[in-house]
């Protein structure tokens, strides 16, 4: 069963870097919105495993300026996870969240 809840930002980085950015220093998996009051960050478990991460932070889609506006960073899930639904079980959680806040779009 995937348990999916809000982590801190430092626990993305592991695997944001092996996904996302391998080839690249520890560091470059980091950005600048990640501490961010308003950033948030949601995990997906696996008998208590991450598995799956997405930050979700303020900034405005530049076609569509007047709206509030939240972007979806940094998504990833370990290869041998995937293909089960977990991003979209995280997406769907990040959704409930910011509808909370009422923001008007979420982008990528």
């Amino acid at each position: 069963m995937v348990e999916i809840k809000k982590i801190q930002v430092e626990e993305t980085y592991p695997i944001r870097h092996h996904i996302l950015r391998p080839h690249q220093s520890f560091d470059a998996c980091k950005y600048e919105t990640d501490h961010l009051e308003t950033t948030f960050h949601i995990g997906a478990f696996i008998e208590k495993k991450l598995v799956s991460i997405a930050s979700f932070s303020i900034e405005v889609h530049p076609d569509l300026p007047g709206y509030r506006h939240y972007r979806l960073r940094a998504m990833a899930t370990l290869p041998e996870y995937r293909r089960n639904h977990i991003g979209k079980s995280i997406v769907i959680s990040a959704e409930a969240e910011l509808k909370s806040k009422h923001i008007d779009y979420l982008w990528v």
